[in-house]
């Protein structure tokens, strides 16, 4: 008996759960809420690529919250009107980035892809540093149970 246990102990328990728990982001689902309609902001939500992302969505403002609460996204990222201009006048506009936080590996690991991935677009449309520009980013958490 004890030794049925230690050989389920390192091998099946181990085996299943590694394969349950993935710990990598893949195609999680994204949405923009483009107030600006530019170059750049084009550039940006393009920069979403598979497979760690699906095609990005374009969403109005008002909708984010009950999108999120609905779960039909994992990321809304909302970028600003006039956030073109900003960046080119040398200002600091913020893209907020709304986190569905009920799936917590994705939401933990495309936080940090989210921001990765707007990076090499916006930092090679000006010479503005880009720790300048990402610095306001803004990470909102939803929760069906809790509204945002």
């Amino acid at each position: 008996m004890l030794i049925g246990l230690i050989i389920y102990s390192f091998s099946y328990a181990v085996i299943s759960s590694a394969q349950s728990n993935s710990q990598e982001l893949h195609n999680a689902s994204i949405a923009f809420a483009d107030e600006d309609h530019s170059d750049l902001s084009r550039r940006i939500m393009h920069a979403f690529l598979p497979p760690l992302f699906q095609p990005p969505q374009t969403v109005a403002v008002r909708d984010i919250v009950p999108l999120m609460n609905a779960g039909k996204f994992t990321f809304v990222v909302d970028i600003p009107s006039n956030f073109e201009r900003d960046v080119l006048a040398g200002r600091d506009p913020g893209v907020q980035i709304n986190v569905d936080a009920t799936a917590m590996v994705q939401a933990g690991l495309g936080s940090g892809d989210a921001s990765r991935s707007s990076q090499p677009r916006s930092a090679s449309f000006s010479r503005i540093p880009m720790s300048l520009r990402c610095r306001r980013s803004t990470l909102s958490c939803a929760s069906p149970s809790t509204p945002m």
